[in-house]
């Protein structure tokens, strides 16, 4: 169930970009939950969404540094035709 609610929370928060410390609390007050169970969601969501922040950043960031270091050389150096 821990699992599952923790899905559901990061679902919400892709699909309907709500904040994610609202959308916990009115799962946590939905159901009983103890406080480790409260606790280990609160991991995985969180833990989730800065895995993801920092998977689209360093995605984003390499692609920036192609398009600038890469596609703005002169077709010879990108060629390798001794143009240095």
């Amino acid at each position: 169930m821990d699992r599952q609610l923790a899905l559901e929370i990061l679902v919400k928060y892709k699909q309907e970009g709500s904040y994610l410390n609202l959308t916990l609390n009115s799962y946590f007050s939905r159901y009983t939950l103890t406080k480790e169970q409260k606790d280990l969601i609160t991991r995985i969501v969180y833990g989730t969404v800065q895995n993801m922040l920092f998977l689209e950043y360093t995605i984003h960031s390499r692609n920036s540094w192609y398009y600038i270091n890469v596609k703005t050389f002169p077709t010879g150096a990108v060629k390798g035709d001794g143009c240095s």
